[in-house]
């Protein structure tokens, strides 16, 4: 007959046998004995076959029901006005629920206009959004495509449950261990690697849960027409004193320099007359006193 401690350490390396090989309930041969005195834990009694009407609900039956479905849109939708459709898609979003997981625009002056968006959105909202997004203008594509992971999901979910289970077998048997030092670290490294398959099924389990609830629409507007940049407005500031003097003095400089073209325009223009202004002044120095000679006595 073997001792408590010898069959307690070969129970749990028959469960991590049983781990390795994909849980199977089954024994390998020659250790049904061994099996047999290990510490057992009693299963709920299967109930009876050709049940009544009233008989629960298989729970396997419960998760197939509800399918678990990743679904994935991709539209390119070409718009009249980008701006309006930009203002439409944020009230679709709010409408719908949904968030940006990612947005880029590019608007480039001359070129066309295309903003890209990575769009979550809850499941049950899924088509009405991609219908709703598909209406802003042209759909030049509207692709959709979904992958079932419910299979992986229930996979997954019973290997959690199987594996909690074989912990609490675990944490029974450490307890019950005694102080044999060689059994108490040989069972709590098996809780160990137990527990990181256990943080990994359930770490998966999440993530496939995020990825059915939530539901990607990557989205591509483009705009019809050329954009044109509007002109930025120049914000002048008043002048300093040392650019008002400058321009005072090019303004003085300026109308002195108008003067002297005038006033040589006028010498040039008088220039030819002056011949003829020296001849009148001349007949009428030395004419003056014969024609008018009592004047010129006084």
């Amino acid at each position: 007959m073997m001792s408590r401690p010898v069959r307690v350490t070969l129970f749990v390396c028959l469960i991590s046998s049983g781990c390795a090989q994909g849980y199977d309930p089954s024994p390998p041969a020659g250790q049904a004995a061994l099996v047999a005195q290990a510490p057992q834990i009693q299963a709920p009694a299967a109930p009876p076959a050709g049940g009544g009407a009233g008989d629960p609900v298989p729970v396997l039956g419960e998760v197939l029901a509800e399918r678990k479905i990743i679904f994935n849109g991709t539209l390119d939708v070409e718009v009249k006005d980008f701006g309006a459709a930009h203002q439409g898609l944020h009230a679709l979003m709010q409408q719908y629920r949904a968030f940006f997981a990612k947005t880029e625009i590019r608007g480039d002056s001359g070129a066309k206009r295309v903003g890209t968006f990575t769009i979550k959105v809850p499941v049950e909202s899924f088509q009405p959004l991609v219908d709703a997004l598909a209406a802003l203008g042209n759909p030049v594509r509207n692709a959709t495509d979904s992958q079932d992971v419910t299979e992986e999901y229930v996979d997954v979910d019973a290997r959690v449950k199987n594996l909690k289970t074989e912990e609490d077998v675990l944490n029974k048997l450490l307890k019950e261990a005694g102080s044999k030092l060689e059994d108490v670290f040989r069972i709590r490294e098996h809780v160990r690697l137990n527990r990181e398959q256990i943080e990994r099924a359930e770490a998966r389990l999440n993530v496939l849960g995020k990825l059915t609830a939530l539901s990607t629409i990557t989205l591509t507007l483009r705009d019809r027409e050329e954009y044109v940049a509007p002109t930025a407005v120049a914000v002048t500031e008043p002048p300093s004193f040392g650019e008002r003097a400058a321009a005072t003095f090019s303004s003085s400089f300026g109308a002195l320099r108008s003067f002297g073209e005038t006033f040589a325009l006028l010498v040039i223009a008088v220039a030819p007359w002056l011949p003829v202004m020296l001849v009148v002044g001349a007949i009428a120095r030395w004419g003056y006193p014969w024609v008018f000679p009592k004047l010129s006595r006084r």
